[in-house]
């Protein structure tokens, strides 16, 4: 019994760790970029650590395998929802490439012929609006500023957001949620904000609108316009 389980793990690990490196497409190997692009296999989906066999100086590369879809938005990054795939290449591929370097996206287009650009578009998104009522918010001191990256959340798992103005919010709940959302509250000045461990992880579903904590804010599904990354076919 125990034998017969080991061989169906096995079996069930052989394509991810087997899969052969595709055809090379292209490879870019510069002193501030690393990106090879391959062929790749249909219906093999799969992102993992990356290592190139006597490179020891490449360090923090990631392989992507999938479509277009999915590779652009895994090297755009999880934590960047923004992006737009417009193609007719239905097509999979292989990427290396180094860890949260965007400069990957445009160094794959030329190839594929696809064109990276920033454009404005009606998507959906998470969206922020104040309730009646107004809102329920702490002024930060007036010499409090955030950086959303250096947000960290306490023991008890809360979120403090110190000095955030409501663009921080929205950018720091889009960074947790890997969803765009927007700030649509029209709000000013900065604000003294300590999110709970729920409201870091807890996003609206499709036609239901939920409060945030007890901010007097409210977030739901929309369809706003917003400025996003756009890959799409280059016009010929």
């Amino acid at each position: 019994m125990n034998r017969c389980v080991l061989l169906i793990g096995l079996a069930i690990s052989l394509p991810a760790c087997w899969i052969r490196p595709g055809k090379v497409i292209l490879i870019e190997d510069t002193k501030d970029c690393y990106v090879v692009l391959r062929e790749g296999r249909a219906g093999y989906v799969l992102t993992r650590n990356g290592q190139v066999e006597n490179r020891t100086d490449l360090k923090d590369l990631r392989e992507v395998h999938g479509d277009l879809e999915f590779i652009c938005s895994e090297i755009h990054g999880v934590g960047s929802p923004r992006i737009v795939i417009e193609s007719k290449n239905k097509r999979n591929y292989q990427v290396m490439y180094k860890w949260e370097d965007r400069q990957a996206l445009d160094v794959i287009a030329k190839p594929l012929g696809l064109v990276v650009a920033k454009e404005e578009r009606e998507i959906q998104a998470i969206t922020i609006r104040v309730l009646p009522g107004g809102p329920r918010l702490k002024p930060a001191a007036k010499d409090k500023l955030l950086k959303v990256k250096d947000v960290y959340c306490d023991t008890d798992g809360r979120w403090p957001l110190d000095g955030a103005n409501a663009d921080d919010l929205a950018r720091f709940l889009e960074n947790r949620y890997r969803r765009p959302v927007a700030n649509l509250t029209s709000l000013e000045g900065r604000w003294s904000i300590l999110l709970s461990e729920k409201a870091g992880k807890s996003w609206p579903a499709a036609g239901e609108k939920i409060q945030l904590d007890n901010l007097g804010l409210e977030m739901q599904w929309e369809r706003v316009n917003l400025l996003v990354t756009v890959v799409k076919d280059k016009v010929k």
